[in-house]
């Protein structure tokens, strides 16, 4: 595979990058060792009015899986969202797709994650 910016790939997160990674879920499967379903896009989380950009479960139907991608610079803010998300919906998996993460920020976001036994 090559790599590619997604900035000069993709125009818009919503509409071209997360429509792109839930109809090519089967890479992320293959990354995250998951067999993930796409169950929505931009889904639409209440009460927060905040949208998942891909919602999934894992094929077992055990445990939902929520995607966060980035087509900037991803932040602690992005962390915080996906913890909220996780906790609304009861899920045990998260995966994040970030193209762009600020080496401050990668390293405490590894930090966290080792600690949850999530996927790196």
């Amino acid at each position: 595979m090559k790599d590619y910016d997604p900035r000069n790939v993709f125009l818009t997160e919503a509409g071209h990058f997360t429509p792109w990674l839930a109809d090519n879920i089967h890479l992320i499967n293959q990354i995250v060792g998951y067999n993930i379903k796409v169950l929505d896009t931009e889904y639409l989380l209440k009460p927060t009015n905040r949208r998942i950009d891909i919602l999934g479960i894992t094929a077992d139907k055990k445990n939902f899986v929520v995607i966060e991608n980035q087509l900037e610079t991803a932040d602690l803010d992005h962390y915080a969202r996906i913890q909220l998300y996780i906790s609304l919906i009861n899920d045990q998996i998260d995966t994040d797709i970030f193209p762009f993460v600020k080496a401050n920020t990668k390293k405490i976001l590894v930090i966290l994650w080792n600690k949850g036994d999530a996927p790196l």
